[in-house]
């Protein structure tokens, strides 16, 4: 698989501060509160010579997007909202919102502000947007008086430093931080991680980790009845807001070595399960592939061999990098699902399936 990051020579030319004010005058320009990605596809074209084909050129336009978003000039939909194409694992957004650029004498104001000494870098950079220079302003302030002394939540020093409890974790992608710049260290930060919904069942490294509250409950019973398993513990986790406890899985004592994780067949959960693959660092990431098979079968048993419909609308379509975080014995089955609008839940698995599946 190609890289989700890009080499800093290239990184570097991307965000040259010159070529993302020309792409955002092409964006506003034409007075609409909101782009589409086929005008977004057309300002970029025009401004960055030498495209490169495919994944490579998407990865090019939401590195820029993502800056752009970082430093407040436009805003991306939510993460795992339906504004997105999804037809490689490098997603994009169908629709951007821009917001209004600012005006303030401020824009060149921050060459001459007394910057504290591990401040001294912004004197190099060519510009520096107004919604930066306030927020630099306010990390002076905090160093000379000595905030980030004591450690605390994201969220609150989000609030402190920019008056928005979620601002800071955008800031956080733009070239604000990095080697030699800001960091959440220097700011005092401690890293926050939404804790997952976990019940341990012996010293077993291995989680069995479920998107939904329904198969969790059932076969927390279960569990609790059977003995040698080979399931440490077991896992909830709420849908999509799994995402934001993939670090909690690494703080999780007797330490997890893998998880299995089921969650439902279609694009949206396979897509889920290969994003949590991708993000987790120190725990491994499995596909549960007895309750997938299991699922498939249970689905023909209850007369939809095919599925069901999909409730909203979701991809016909996902990559084949990311279809491949299932096993190859399900894999044709789950992407026939997709490509048809269908989908099978985890809930199609009765009692005596999860059962039958925990005692073999």
């Amino acid at each position: 698989m190609m890289p989700t990051t890009l080499d800093p020579e290239v990184q570097s030319m991307l965000l040259d501060d010159g070529r993302l004010n020309i792409f955002l005058t092409r964006l506003v320009a034409r007075k609409h509160k909101t782009a589409k990605l086929e005008d977004i596809w057309s300002a970029f074209a025009s401004i960055y010579d030498d495209l490169p084909s495919g994944r490579e050129r998407r990865l090019w336009l939401l590195t820029v997007l993502e800056e752009l978003d970082a430093s407040g000039e436009i805003a991306l939909p939510v993460s795992h909202g339906r504004q997105w194409d999804r037809t490689s694992d490098i997603v994009l957004p169908t629709r951007i919102k821009l917001c209004a650029i600012e005006q303030s004498e401020e824009k060149t104001n921050w060459r001459t502000f007394a910057w504290h000494p591990a401040l001294q870098w912004v004197l190099d950079r060519r510009h520096v947007i107004p919604s930066h220079f306030q927020f630099l302003k306010k990390v002076n302030q905090g160093l000379v008086e000595g905030w980030f002394e004591a450690s605390e939540p994201l969220k609150y020093r989000s609030l402190q430093l920019t008056g928005d409890e979620k601002r800071l974790q955008k800031l956080c992608k733009c070239r604000l931080f990095g080697t030699g710049r800001l960091t959440l260290d220097m700011l005092g930060c401690v890293a926050e991680v939404l804790p997952l919904a976990i019940e341990r069942f012996s010293g077993n490294a291995t989680m069995l980790l479920f998107e939904n509250a329904a198969p969790f409950i059932v076969v927390r019973g279960i569990l609790k009845e059977m003995n040698n398993t080979g399931i440490g513990c077991l896992g909830y986790g709420a849908g999509k807001q799994v995402i934001k406890s993939v670090g909690y899985l690494s703080m999780i004592e007797p330490p997890v070595g893998s998880v299995l994780y089921v969650g439902d067949l279609d694009a949206e959960g396979i897509q889920l399960a290969a994003d949590i693959k991708r993000i987790s660092s120190h725990v491994t990431i499995l596909p549960a592939t007895s309750f997938h098979r299991a699922m498939i079968g249970a689905a023909a048993e209850l007369g939809s061999a095919n599925g069901w419909p999909v409730k909203e609308k979701q991809p016909r379509q996902v990559a084949k990098s990311v279809l491949g975080f299932v096993d190859d014995s399900v894999r044709s089955k789950c992407a026939q699902l997709i490509s048809s609008g269908r989908r099978i839940p985890e809930e199609v698995l009765s009692q005596a399936t999860l059962r039958r599946i925990l005692s073999s």
